[in-house]
């Protein structure tokens, strides 16, 4: 009896484990139907500067659709009066989680999520559990109803998940963006001894309409002439804070606590996509746009001004050291999910603006990583620094240290400066790289990275022509800066204090005369007769010389299965004393990446920045590098 009684049991938890087993697997019935669990996740980006959690407003609704891959067949609704966004996710976006569990035709592969909140908020949006997809995507509100913070204008979202599998639970997001813009006004005097009041701001020219989904043809949209929309009105008090001229215009966003923040009747307006930007920050390496349109009241109509009638235009009144004065300012586009913050620094005869966009959502160094600004406040921890081992003293036995150079980036490894890879490579005498002899290896451009949060996060460097380019795991540095190589250079790595190394080498040999791995060429002259073109000169159809690159990129994925593919890596650098690229960037190709050609060696060169300064006269060949390049300082 014990025996069968035991066998008994054994029998009921092997049949209890088989589900177990196959969690992956969903259980399919008679009808062609199976039970879908959805856990649903609904995330809005963070609203505040520097701030997890927003400001703190709360949601008025929530509504959630979820059709069919054809857009053809409602499979689920629901909708939430003042849903909670109680926690936030990695990244410190707000997040509202479910589970839905519905019946689901095993021919339907693909579900579309559709998720609207705050339709309560725009006048117009009437949205129910009836309407269609195309009628979501197209639906448009006219103006803002009761909005007390960044968490109650309109917000939109969708996503598309993968059902063809047939697992019994799925987890999916939604990342939502706000339909609106926010605007903040920031003023201050030019001189501490004048006294400035406003006295009203009106924003004229707003649209009769705006887009709940982004995309869509401004067609039809009006901009109303005739309304005058109160900003702010009568005296706000005296502004009592000052910025004297000594502070250049362009990097007014700095000296934020130089400025007086003024309280505004709404801070959220319809987005419109006309007026471009103010002048740029690429060419005078400022940190904010700056407003180059001056208009004359007296003098000038809207129509006088390019798209004048159709841009935001504001009108300021204030009164500075006892005279009335006023001020016309066109703004850029306003779009939606962004937050424009405008500093005016007033003068006795006009306005200096500057406009510092900063966006809703966007996630940068400052957010994951390392600010590259803040290399001073950081130390060493910078996020992407060229390889460079230095002696801490005179002494021929003392230890090898890292030290990244953060003001002078054209001190470190010279094919991670210069950006460039040699196959074969130069031969080393004594330490020293020889010009004239070969390796049959190729050579690698190093680099430090280091990405210190969020905590759990996973970063993949990753290339764009891994044909011609590989990510080495050989060669070993030292990690900790405690004079003893004790780790292996990697191409993936976690958020962590300390930082990696990633060396980028080239796969393809340049000449044909190259020797197995590792061999070197006898002699100062063997070998470099048959360091022939053939791999660097691939003709196209065009005749032009095909230039050899890749681009470095580092992934990062999160958590909550959030992937940022491009993480800024490679910005423009206001501390930079020395570079050798345009632009005042540590090294060559845009903010998310770093642009690592594969070049010939040249005999007897004494160093790569001489041989690029030479190309410079060169009027043959076709050098991509020298679009980015601008020499040795």
């Amino acid at each position: 009896m014990k025996l069968r009684y035991l066998y008994s049991i054994m029998c009921i938890f092997s049949l209890l484990a088989l589900p177990g087993c196959r969690e992956e697997e969903a259980v399919q019935t008679s009808e062609g139907t199976r039970t879908v669990t959805v856990n649903l996740g609904i995330a809005m980006s963070r609203v505040t500067e520097g701030s997890s959690v927003g400001d703190g407003s709360t949601p008025k609704d929530m509504k959630v659709w979820i059709f069919n891959q054809d857009d053809t067949k409602l499979i689920d609704y629901y909708e939430v009066q003042s849903p909670q966004f109680l926690g936030s996710d990695i990244l410190g976006e707000l997040v509202n989680t479910d589970e839905h569990v519905f019946e689901l035709d095993n021919s339907i592969t693909d579900l579309h999520f559709y998720a609207v909140l705050n339709s309560e908020s725009g006048t117009g949006l009437d949205l129910s559990k009836a309407s269609t997809p195309t009628q979501i995507e197209s639906a448009t509100f006219t103006a803002l109803n009761n909005v007390a913070g960044d968490n109650q204008v309109p917000v939109y979202g969708k996503a598309t998940l993968d059902v063809s599998d047939h697992k019994n639970s799925y987890p999916v997001t939604i990342e939502t963006k706000r339909a609106v813009s926010k605007l903040e006004l920031f003023f201050t005097k030019e001189s501490e001894n004048s006294e400035l009041k406003i006295t009203n701001i009106k924003l004229e020219h707003v649209p009769t309409f705006s887009y709940l989904d982004e995309g869509h043809e401004l067609t039809g949209i009006k901009y109303d002439q005739s309304r005058d929309n109160i900003l702010a009105e009568s005296e706000t008090g005296e502004i009592k804070t000052s910025l004297p001229a000594t502070m250049p215009i362009g990097n007014f966003s700095e000296y934020e606590t130089n400025f007086t923040k003024l309280t505004l009747t709404s801070a959220y307006w319809l987005e419109n996509t006309n007026g471009g930007t103010w002048a740029g920050t690429t060419e005078d390496s400022n940190k904010d746009y700056t407003y180059t349109n001056p208009y004359d009241i007296e003098k000038q109509t809207d129509d006088e001004v390019d798209d004048g009638t159709v841009r935001y235009k504001m009108t300021i009144s204030y009164e500075l050291s006892g005279n009335d004065k006023t001020q016309v300012v066109y703004l850029p586009a306003m779009k939606r999910n962004e937050w424009n913050k405008i500093y005016a620094r007033v003068k006795e005869d006009n306005f200096v603006i500057a406009l510092n966009v900063l966006p809703w959502e966007d996630v940068e160094n400052s957010q994951i990583g390392w600010d590259p600004n803040s290399y001073f406040e950081y130390g060493s921890k910078a996020p992407m620094v060229a390889w460079r081992m230095l002696k801490v003293n005179d002494d021929d036995n003392s230890p090898m240290k890292i030290d990244p150079d953060h003001k002078n980036a054209t001190n470190g490894d010279e094919e991670a400066t210069c950006c460039y890879v040699l196959y074969p490579r130069y031969g080393r005498s004594n330490g020293q790289s020889d010009h004239g002899t070969l390796v049959a290896r190729t050579s690698y451009a190093a680099f430090y990275f280091c990405m210190q949060k969020p905590e759990g996060a996973v970063w993949e460097a990753y290339l764009s022509n891994p044909n011609d380019f590989e990510l080495s795991t050989g060669g070993d540095y030292d990690s900790d800066q405690d004079g003893i190589n004790d780790k292996c250079c990697v191409m993936t790595g976690i958020a962590r204090e300390e930082p990696y190394q990633i060396q980028v080498g080239a796969k393809h040999a340049w000449t044909k005369a190259s020797r197995e791995m590792g061999e070197s060429f006898e002699g100062a002259d063997y070998g470099w007769d048959d360091l022939t073109d053939e791999w660097g000169k691939i003709i196209e159809s065009n005749g032009q010389q095909y230039n050899i690159y890749t681009d470095l990129k580092i992934r990062v994925s999160l958590d909550n299965g959030v992937t940022w593919n491009d993480l800024k890596i490679n910005p423009i650098d206001d501390y930079v004393e020395a570079t050798y690229w345009n632009t005042n960037r540590r090294f060559a190709g845009d903010d998310h990446s770093i642009r690592i050609w594969q070049l010939k060696a040249e005999k007897d060169e004494d160093s790569f920045v001489e041989l690029v300064n030479h190309l410079k006269n060169d009027t043959e060949g076709d050098w991509a590098i020298l679009d980015y390049w601008k020499g040795a300082e």
